[in-house]
């Protein structure tokens, strides 16, 4: 280990992008039986400080550091599309290179609070409390995608990413009669909406990847392993009231669903359209009606780990089966966009 920690310093100082003083620290934070396709972290203090400046991700397994560089090529290529405002959304990429056969990524420190605390509060509880968050959170996502949109080569109607989960799932579960109707209203509306711009989305934008920043008061977003470019932002949009919805649920998957979908209905007054007002419309990128942008969450979610790593997870089948209770949702003007 001692030798591990020397590397760390050693090689981060001489591959950093920016100057960063020898004189480092390291603690590894022990999450002991975590899922082998997690990351190892360790903290970076310089000097005496009791802050943390630096983050490193090892992977557990080598064979993921694909998606490790993957973030962190991603991430520089965010901070420099955002250019003087990049500190205000985004953390610091700051270095990648190899320890052994391990492939290390270190990107700054976020100090701040996390907004998964707040779920511990019951905030998603609270009608008034998710207002004025999911305002706030709007708002953010909305300038991210503004800040980073850009030309495509072409017309874009179907996101790739969307025909591609939506294949795997069908693949792996066995879709209702009324599923694959849905499935074929997906398909009509995208193709029915073509645009010409595309922008990043963060790919798994729910409130554990989100950090209040205490230097700026800014919301930092925060683990971007699964971003891509996309025509459309749904995928971002929805996911973030869809996953608080589900922080507030317990039971098995088939119960956590029935609740979380329950929940969802219940915000459809005034919260969902808050929350999208503070979004604002879109022109250049498209914004799929809540009924189906959450359909499309749904299905990303639920092919997720198996398309990553091989494997189902537990709470694949929570998603599979929210796909099934918001298809099951009586088409009355609710979260349609009519």
């Amino acid at each position: 280990m001692a030798a591990l920690i020397d590397d760390l310093t050693t090689l981060l100082v001489s591959n950093s992008r920016r100057s960063i003083n020898n004189n480092l620290n390291w603690v590894m934070l022990s999450n002991g039986a975590a899922d082998p396709n997690d990351n190892v972290i360790f903290f970076g203090f310089e000097g005496k400080a009791t802050v943390p400046s630096f983050v490193a991700k090892v992977p557990r397994l080598p064979s993921n550091g694909r998606i490790l560089r993957e973030e962190y090529d991603r991430l520089v290529e965010v901070w420099g599309l955002l250019g003087k405002d990049a500190s205000l959304l985004v953390p610091e990429p700051l270095a990648f290179f190899d320890v052994g056969q391990q492939q290390v990524s270190v990107i700054s420190f976020v100090r701040g609070d996390g907004l998964l605390f707040s779920s511990k509060k019951k905030l998603w509880h609270d009608p008034i409390q998710v207002l004025n968050l999911s305002k706030t959170v709007a708002g953010a996502l909305r300038e991210l995608h503004e800040k980073t949109a850009k030309e495509a080569a072409a017309v874009v109607k179907t996101p790739t990413d969307f025909l591609e989960n939506l294949e795997l799932f069908k693949k792996i579960y066995t879709p209702t009669a009324e599923e694959s109707l849905a499935f074929s209203e997906l398909e009509q509306y995208f193709a029915r909406h073509s645009v010409h711009y595309q922008t990043l989305l963060h790919g798994d934008f729910w409130h554990g990847n989100i950090i209040r920043s205490s230097q700026h008061g800014t919301l930092i977003f925060v683990d971007w392993q699964h971003s891509r470019w996309s025509s459309d932002v749904s995928a971002d949009v929805y996911m973030f009231l869809m996953a608080g919805a589900l922080s507030a649920s317990r039971g098995s998957p088939e119960e956590r669903a029935s609740l979380t979908a329950k929940l969802l209905v219940n915000w459809q007054q005034e919260i969902f359209p808050a929350y999208l007002a503070a979004y604002g419309p879109t022109e250049r990128y498209s914004l799929l009606p809540p009924r189906l942008g959450m359909q499309v969450c749904c299905i990303e979610k639920a092919v997720r780990s198996i398309r990553d790593f091989g494997y189902n997870q537990f709470d694949d089948l929570i998603w599979r089966n929210l796909l099934t209770e918001l298809v099951n949702i009586p088409k009355d003007g609710f979260l349609d966009g009519s």
